[in-house]
């Protein structure tokens, strides 16, 4: 009998491997320091991860910033193949810039699990234009 969770893996790998993009993620955290907070930055990668567009997914939105406008585009998701690790949360802001696509920003982390084992991640992303 096949493992279920090395069988999902595997899944994953060839839903992958179909249209591969190679990225680097650049993390931000709040880390504690002298009763405050400070950013620490680092690097995770590279990581061979799977980007495709959920066109029924929310359209492209105009927002207003302090220094002024910026175009975001929601209707972007990522496949990525766990033990590779990414985030999102108040504490920590996962970006990753692909060329001919722009700056992405991780929005939202799910992850995947077959019998309690995590076996990968799907992204919601926030492309900004």
């Amino acid at each position: 009998m096949t493992n279920p969770v090395e069988m999902r893996k595997e899944q994953i790998r060839w839903n992958i491997d179909q249209n591969p993009t190679e990225i680097r993620i650049k993390r931000t955290e709040k880390v504690p320091y002298q009763g405050g907070y400070r950013e620490q930055v680092s690097d995770i990668g590279p990581v061979l991860v799977r980007l495709y567009n959920r066109s029924s997914q929310r359209a492209g939105q105009t927002q207003s910033i302090l220094a002024g406008t910026k175009s975001t585009d929601l209707t972007w998701a990522m496949l990525i193949l766990a033990p590779s690790e990414v985030a999102a949360s108040p504490k920590v802001k996962d970006e990753f810039e692909v060329a001919g696509l722009g700056k992405f920003t991780v929005a939202a982390v799910h992850p995947q699990r077959v019998q309690g084992e995590i076996v990968g991640y799907q992204c919601e992303l926030e492309l900004v234009k």
